[in-house]
Parts: structure tokens; C-alpha cells; sequence
């Protein structure tokens, strides 16, 4: 028997296994917003107990981080029967924000609005870790360094403005590139020397002049870092390189004076 001939008593216990069980918060609401139901998931999200959010509203997670406009746009969205869906600012019942993409649709029948149900999805961790990655690109792109990260298979996975400007890349294709595409002769050999170093898990540090027709040529301090998976397998390496030019020519006067 296909899914949609159950009979409404049996499709009706399937669907309230299915949200009892679902990993996504979900919330019902009556017309004027209290709510008549919630779901274990949303209890583990809050820390409100069903005891607890029953009866209430859902101000009791208003984290204050939204105007009262948002709200009005919200309520003026679903009254008129269709589905609201963004991000949003909550609060846990002991204080601590958190942000949930949330889907809020009418509950309607013969077409009249009985109430609403409210998915929220906790994604807390993946904007945290969004911020994260972008003050690391901030970080890396304010840096005077030349950086990058190769892939095993010496693939270029990033690489800062810096980097592609000194060796002629363009930005928007370096991640199809290999450093074999870039360097030849002596440069070649030496890089992939060191980079296979690197790929056994040693962290290498070296010198090397490199030179382009944009450039005369640069002394750099260079070091790669391997970086490991949680079993200890390298499967990429980050090079930074800084330019000792000056600071070379400087030592090198020095000695022979």
C-alpha cells in the first residue's frame, strides 16, 4: 500500500512519529500566537520544557536582537497566508543567544487559518564557524606575506592577493591550478622537493629567490606547515613566505665590511 492510501489515522501517527523524532525544533501555534505544541528537538534547542513553552508564546525566546518592525512583518506575512523563512536571533531559556533558520507556515483548512507551525534549525555552529573563517581571510589577505594552501596533489586550494599578483596568477583561477602550472626548472625542483617534505608531516622552513617578469628577483623565508587530518594523514600543506630581501642585502654588507 503506497504511502499517500494510509488511512488518515495511520498517516496521521507517521507524521507525529516523524516530527517527535525530527532533529529540527518545531512549534505550533494557535492564531494569536500561543503555542500548543512543541517537540522534543526544540526543548534540547531552548531548554524549555513542553511544560514550560505550552501556553506561552514564542517572545519567551526573543533575544532582543530583532526591532519590533521584523515582528510586524513576520505576523503581517503569515495572517495573510504565506510562508515566512530567514534567520533569526533567539535566546535559550538560560540566556544564550543562538541563531536558527526558521520556516513559519499557516495551518489552514477550507482555506481558513487554524494556526501555524514554526521549523527552526539551529545553525549556530556553521555562522560561528562562517565569522571564523572570515577574519581568517581578513587576517591573511591584511598580511604583507605571500600565502597559499596546496592540495596533495599540489593543487592550490587558496592563495592570498599577495601571492597571485607576485607570480602572475589570476585570482579567480588559481584553485585550478597546480604549482606545477606556475614553476619550471630549478624553482620546480626545489618547491616540490620541499613539498614533499611537508606532506610527510614535517613542518620545513628554507630560503629561496624567486624572480618574475614583474619582478626583480625576491628572497623569501619560507615555511610550509603540514596540515593533518584527525587520523594523522596529510592531505594538505599551508606555505607562507615572507620577503627577506632587504634584510639579506643588509647582513650581506655587513659581512663584508
Amino acid at each position: 500500500m503506497a504511502t499517500d492510501e494510509l488511512p488518515d489515522s495511520l498517516g496521521e501517527a507517521a507524521l507525529g512519529r516523524a516530527i517527535e523524532a525530527a532533529g529540527h525544533a518545531v512549534l505550533m501555534t494557535d492564531t494569536d500566537g500561543t503555542i500548543t505544541y512543541v517537540n522534543p528537538a526544540f526543548e534540547e534547542i531552548t531548554g524549555y520544557t513542553i511544560e514550560e513553552a505550552v501556553g506561552q508564546t514564542p517572545s519567551i525566546l526573543n533575544s532582543g536582537e530583532h526591532s519590533d518592525g521584523y515582528f510586524r512583518r513576520l505576523w503581517e506575512t503569515i495572517l495573510a497566508g504565506d510562508v515566512w523563512e530567514e534567520e533569526i536571533v533567539n535566546s535559550r531559556k538560560d540566556g544564550e543567544y543562538y541563531t536558527a533558520h526558521q520556516t513559519i507556515a499557516p495551518i489552514t483548512t477550507d482555506g481558513e487559518i487554524e494556526g501555524f507551525v514554526a521549523i527552526q534549525t539551529d545553525i549556530t555552529e556553521q555562522k560561528q564557524r562562517q565569522q571564523e573563517l572570515h577574519r581568517y581571510e581578513r587576517a591573511i589577505e591584511s598580511t604583507h606575506d605571500l600565502i597559499c594552501a596546496v592540495n596533495q596533489d599540489g593543487r592550490y586550494l587558496f592563495a592570498n592577493t599577495n601571492y597571485c599578483e607576485f607570480h602572475d596568477i589570476d585570482t579567480k583561477k588559481v584553485t585550478s591550478l597546480t604549482y606545477a602550472d606556475v614553476f619550471d626548472g630549478e624553482e620546480y625542483r626545489i618547491i616540490d622537493q620541499q613539498f614533499s617534505r611537508a606532506l610527510q608531516g614535517e613542518t620545513v622552513r628554507y630560503q629561496m629567490t624567486r624572480t618574475r617578469a614583474s619582478e626583480e628577483g625576491r628572497t623569501f623565508d619560507i615555511q610550509y606547515y603540514p596540515l593533518q587530518t584527525n587520523e594523522g594523514e596529510v592531505r594538505s600543506v599551508v606555505a607562507a613566505l615572507r620577503d627577506v630581501t632587504e634584510l639579506v642585502e643588509r647582513t650581506k654588507e655587513l659581512e663584508q665590511s
